[in-house]
């Protein structure tokens, strides 16, 4: 448990103190008693001695107001999260420069293969949809918690011309809310290689949108400076952009990971399985506390009446 107000609960130092007037002053009042009337005529003055029943009604009073301070330091308790709350669009570039074969086997392949690392990470009943974009931007599964229809999505990948980033993200912003989902565990997970070359909307303004609608962005560069790919009879370099990658993830609260293989590629899709996984989660029980407290306290006074004809 912890406390949102934590320095409120030095008040409950005061409660030794009222403790121990309270024993200083039952003591003084049977001494008071015991000079106004001799042991002998006791039984007829109290006939029935209350006991300890006489300090029922301040203890409870005192826990009341020990509950009281605890709840007015607002305790909160980190409970689990419906993991059915994670909900993650795969976004993955599907432009020429993928074939390249800096990542063995491929990019794209691997790719593919990274993706199983980023659905184990994740439970069973958590929704992904996956996007594909080049010039073109394609939602190849809409957010399911079925694994097969989204291994059969990213097999069906296919490279084309173009890479439309900004589009791509904007469309996997409309998939989460199509798909209603919850905004706890709720991201995009963008996995690219290139520049941004086409597309309606720039990156970074797309990111600015996701972060409006609460959607973090994770991020992976995919590549290294030496990828090329062949076109006609030429061999073409297709460097990565990490910059904007990273940018779009810092501005949406998501992270950003460069992945020069194949294992860079499965540890980031493991970190980001984790990231994106809703975990714990801090609720505040100040409320219980203060319902306790107005409990005891009551229930005191009730006592005290029954038994004393007076409140506490």
């Amino acid at each position: 448990m912890t406390f949102a107000e934590p320095r409120l609960l030095l008040a409950l130092a005061v409660l030794p103190i009222v403790a121990l007037a309270y024993l200083v002053s039952a003591r003084r009042s049977r001494a008071r008693v015991a000079a106004a009337a001799t042991p002998g005529l006791w039984p007829n003055l109290m006939p029935r001695r209350p006991g300890l029943r006489r300090h029922v009604a301040p203890l409870l009073a005192a826990l009341a107001i020990a509950l009281l301070l605890v709840g007015l330091a607002r305790p909160q308790l980190a409970l689990s999260q419906d993991l059915r709350e994670s909900t993650v669009v795969l976004t993955i570039d599907a432009s020429r420069s993928m074939a390249a074969t800096d990542v063995q086997p491929s990019r794209i392949e691997a790719a593919r293969s990274a993706a199983r690392e980023l659905l184990s990470g994740l439970p069973d009943t958590a929704k992904v949809g996956v996007v594909s974009f080049s010039r073109e931007v394609r939602v190849l599964a809409a957010p399911t918690d079925d694994r097969q229809a989204v291994a059969d999505a990213l097999a069906g990948v296919t490279l084309s011309g173009g890479t439309a980033l900004g589009d791509a993200i904007t469309r996997a912003v409309a998939s989460l809310r199509d798909a209603r989902a919850p905004a706890q565990g709720r991201a995009i997970v963008v996995i690219s290689d290139g520049k941004s070359t086409e597309g309606a909307t720039a990156p970074l303004a797309a990111a600015r949108a996701a972060k409006v609608a609460g959607v973090r962005i994770f991020a992976v560069s995919l590549g290294t400076a030496s990828g090329s790919i062949q076109q006609g009879s030429k061999q073409v370099a297709v460097p990565p952009d990490p910059t904007t990658l990273q940018r779009i993830a810092s501005l949406t609260g998501g992270r950003f990971y460069r992945a020069a293989d194949a294992a860079a590629l499965r540890s980031a899709y493991r970190q980001i399985g984790g990231a994106v996984r809703p975990g714990r989660k801090r609720q505040d029980v100040s409320f219980a506390f203060v319902a306790g407290a107005g409990a005891l306290a009551v229930g005191g006074s009730l006592l005290s009446l029954v038994w004393f004809r007076r409140l506490i």
